[in-house]
């Protein structure tokens, strides 16, 4: 997931720069949440 987060990022910031960056940026950013609660509840449920 941290790569498909990076990659999303690396998408927004360099192939795109209208606002469609911004959205591939968001959802990169939004990846990285994800793999931070999996990892967070990892063992818990």
């Amino acid at each position: 997931m941290i790569l498909v987060g990076l990659s999303l990022i690396a998408l927004g910031a360099f192939r795109y720069d209208d606002v469609a960056g911004w959205g591939f940026a968001a959802v990169g950013i939004g990846f990285f949440a994800i793999a931070w609660v999996f990892n967070a509840l990892k063992g818990r449920v």
